[in-house]
């Protein structure tokens, strides 16, 4: 089976299977501190004003999302948001 991928989306599935391989090889106790860690890191990239390219704001530009309502729908209690909705 051959998928016609670019190489930036080979880059994010490349992180991806890294990010598996990495929860799979660690302990439970691992797994949850450094789901903490990435928890406590994903709220402060969401938080931030930086503007810079990789931040929150920046993507949000880039996907054409208001990065205040992808804010409201992330602090509501709930499923987490479907990109597409928001867009």
């Amino acid at each position: 089976m051959s998928l016609l991928v670019d190489e930036e989306q080979k880059d994010l599935w490349r992180g991806v299977l890294e990010r598996r391989f990495i929860a799979a090889a660690q302990t439970e106790e691992e797994y949850v501190l450094a789901s903490r860690r990435a928890h406590s890191l994903a709220k402060n990239w969401i938080e931030s004003e930086i503007t810079m390219r990789g931040s929150f704001l920046w993507v949000c530009d880039v996907l054409d999302l208001e990065a205040d309502a992808v804010r409201r729908a992330l602090k509501e209690k709930g499923p987490v948001p479907n990109i597409a909705d928001l867009m």
